[in-house]
């Protein structure tokens, strides 16, 4: 490209740059850009990049006035681009996680944090045996979660649309080991003619496989 543009000329101007910059910029705000007026962090890009080019850019800022939506924004850029000033941001890619939230606010019980030592009131009394098994539920690993989810989504959309399973029943599913909960998964969905309440009909098994199931095999 043309020659790198002169080297800046002698010591800055300091406070006189400064002010002179922000007088300018302070004409623009109070006669061009009323209603959108160049903001502060933009003013401070400008002293950053030197009065001379400042003063280009305020130029052209004001020479297209009429299709400038954000004044401050073009002149951040300009900076940046040469620069000077902060870099933008990328914007967050919030998309990806989206749909996985669809089915269910429910956290799945960490691996271990179970109150094995009777913490929960009324947790049953089968309870701290289950705990105490030192399996905790395999199906709890990210993975297997997933796989659960996915599945418990795919028969509410195709089986149970009238009567989805819960929250509380995939939670509970998540507490077998994946195979398991598949297994009792593909039953409920055999007999979804004869079920009134699928989700019921889950949490019990569930309870019943983690009572008495977990024997051989």
């Amino acid at each position: 490209g043309g020659g790198g543009g002169g080297g800046g000329g002698g010591g800055r101007g300091g406070d006189a740059d400064y002010n002179k910059i922000g007088q300018r910029a302070q004409w623009l705000n109070d006669n061009v850009f009323l209603d959108k007026p160049i903001d502060a962090d933009a003013i401070a890009a400008m002293v950053g990049m030197g009065r001379a080019r400042a003063m280009e850019l305020f130029k052209e800022l004001q020479e297209k006035a009429g299709s400038m939506k954000n004044p401050s924004g073009y002149l951040k850029a300009a900076a940046s681009r040469e620069g000077f000033g902060p870099p933008e941001e990328p914007p967050q890619k919030r998309q990806r996680g989206a749909e996985k939230s669809q089915l269910w606010p429910v956290a799945i019980p960490a691996i271990g944090s179970a109150p094995a030592k009777g913490g929960k009131k009324g947790a049953g009394k089968g309870a701290s045996q289950i705990v105490g098994k030192g399996a905790p539920p395999r199906a709890a690993s990210a993975a297997g979660a997933a796989k659960l989810q996915k599945r418990v989504q795919w028969l509410n959309d195709n089986v149970f649309q009238e009567k989805p399973l819960s929250d509380d029943a995939l939670s509970a599913v998540c507490e077998l080991e994946v195979g398991k909960a598949l297994e009792l998964l593909k039953e409920a969905e055999t007999k979804a003619d004869e079920l009134k309440n699928p989700s019921g009909y889950v949490q019990a098994a569930v309870k019943k496989e983690l009572r008495g199931g977990g024997g051989g095999g």
